[in-house]
Parts: C-alpha cells; sequence; structure tokens
C-alpha cells in the first residue's frame, strides 16, 4: 500500500510541476509603463504609449530629454534594450523614452493606422509612384497627428515626468522617417533631434521635398540635429528617397543644421532598423564628458 501512496505523490508532484512550467507569463519591460490616450483630435483612436523611464527616475528629482519614437509595436523593444545598452557602457545621456503604437489594433488595423497617421498627403492609385503595387488604406492624415502629438501627448508627459525642453527628440524609420521629415519641414522646432532611418519617400512624387522647398523659401535657418541613415541594400526607392533627401540638405546648408549622413554597408530594410537605433542614439545623445 505504502508503494502505491509513494507512487501516487510521485504522480501528483510530477502533475504539478508539468503545471507550473505550462504556466506561462507575457514578459514586461523593466521601468516602462503604458498609458492609453483617447484622442479627442485624430477620430476613433486610441494611443497606445509605452514611457520607458531612466535607472533610478523614482529615487531622483533629476529631469531628462525625451525620445519619442514611432512605430513601438514593430521595434519599441529594439529602441528600449539598445537605450539600456548604450547606457550600460555610459555612452549616452539618460533619456525618458516615448513609443507611439495603438491599443489592441489588429495587423491590418495597424496598417491602415499608420499609413493614415504617417503620410502627409492623400495618396491615390494616380499618384502612388511605380514602386507601390496599390495605394495605402488610408493616407493624409500627418497633420492631424502631428496635432496630437503636440496637444495631446506632450502635454501628458510634461505633467507626469521630469523632463528637460531641451534636447527632445523624434525617431522614424521607413513611412515613420516620412513623418518625422514631415515635422522637420513644418514645426521643426518641435523637437531638437531627429532620427531618420530608411526613408519611405517616393510616393505622391516625392512630396516631402516639396515641403522642404516651400520652408527654405520661409527661412533658410534649421538649427536642428539630423540623423539620417540607410542600408546598402535597402530597396530602390528607399535608397533613392534617402539619396534625394540627403542632397537637398545638403545642398541647402541650412543655418543651425547638423546633419550626420551613414550608409550601413551590407544592411537591408530590416536589419538596418537595430544599426539605425543605435547609431542615431549614439550620435545624437552621446554623452558629454
Amino acid at each position: 500500500m505504502k508503494k502505491y501512496i509513494y507512487i501516487l505523490t510521485v504522480l501528483l508532484g510530477s502533475i504539478s510541476i508539468s503545471a507550473q512550467e505550462n504556466s506561462l507569463n507575457e514578459v514586461s519591460i523593466r521601468d516602462t509603463e503604458v498609458r492609453i490616450i483617447e484622442s479627442s483630435i485624430v477620430d476613433d483612436t486610441q494611443y497606445e504609449i509605452h514611457i520607458t523611464l531612466p535607472d533610478g527616475y523614482h529615487e531622483s528629482e533629476a529631469s531628462y530629454p525625451v525620445l519619442y519614437y514611432l512605430d513601438a509595436y514593430h521595434w519599441g523593444g529594439i529602441v528600449i534594450e539598445t537605450y539600456r545598452l548604450l547606457r550600460a557602457f555610459k555612452e549616452i545621456d539618460q533619456l525618458i523614452l516615448v513609443g507611439i503604437s495603438y491599443q489592441d489594433a489588429t495587423k491590418e488595423e495597424e496598417y491602415f493606422y499608420r499609413s493614415r497617421d504617417l503620410i502627409p498627403t492623400v495618396i491615390t492609385e494616380e499618384n502612388k509612384g511605380r514602386y507601390s503595387p496599390s495605394a495605402p488604406p488610408a493616407s493624409g492624415g500627418a497633420p492631424i497627428f502631428f496635432e496630437f502629438i503636440k496637444k495631446e501627448l506632450k502635454p501628458l508627459i510634461t505633467k507626469n515626468y521630469r523632463i528637460q525642453e531641451k534636447g527632445s527628440g523624434i525617431l522614424g524609420i521607413s513611412t515613420g522617417a516620412l513623418f518625422a521629415s514631415y515635422v522637420l519641414f513644418s514645426e521643426p522646432d518641435e523637437f531638437d533631434n531627429y532620427i531618420l532611418g530608411s526613408p519611405r519617400l517616393d510616393r505622391d512624387d516625392f512630396a516631402i521635398l516639396r515641403y522642404e522647398e516651400d520652408y527654405y523659401n520661409k527661412s533658410q535657418s534649421l538649427p536642428v540635429n539630423i540623423f539620417l541613415s540607410v542600408g546598402s541594400e535597402d530597396s530602390e526607392h528607399i535608397l533613392l528617397s534617402w539619396i534625394r533627401l540627403r542632397d537637398r540638405l545638403q545642398g541647402r546648408n541650412y543655418k543651425g543644421m547638423n546633419l550626420t549622413v551613414t550608409t550601413f554597408e551590407g544592411e537591408n530594410h530590416t536589419s538596418g532598423i537595430p544599426a539605425t537605433i543605435s547609431r542615431g542614439i549614439r550620435e545624437l545623445y552621446k554623452k558629454e564628458d
């Protein structure tokens, strides 16, 4: 009888251990908070905002620059852990990171919102460009999305966290870099630092260059820091976008502009993303001796 009790105890113990092993929890990112903003500016949209705080934030009274980054649902983890790695070796100053995403959005909804929010002009089948098989499901909402950032997101961050106005930045990749370029040529003083990776600018006949032309006709001063990058193996239209934006900026000689241009040899549109994040943050937020 004791033998059977022992066997039963072992079996129950195995089941308990197995149940514990199969009870999986989602991984959370350290020192990162999530806030939901139901926008009153952008119709029918709830934004999920990821705020990553510096080590020791709650034990100090210091304030920090803020780096806003787009597409947090795609590469937020890369941004956060790259920042932490650079901080571990004291290569950069401490930052508050603010990632912009969409709450409970499916893959199709994310594509819709992203196209709507990040593209400045309305894209149709007629002006989609030869590199796009079809027009995006929505477009032209960048001005409204920018209003959301200025009037809803930034006030929320300013109210709830200790931030420095000096050193604020925006990081965008691909179509996100198109949006950041739109901000750059619309109201550049909203940010001090612009990280533009593998920009997708070709739709609507490179309309962003018309924004730049309009801005240049009003002002030849652009006192910001710009990091512009691309992978050497990126797609033809991305390489062309990078070249045209690079040439335009280098040719203007804007007063106060600090432009860093980089090509990552052997990297493509996806593999160049971590390189852009790492080098861009390191270049624009390098620790002052």
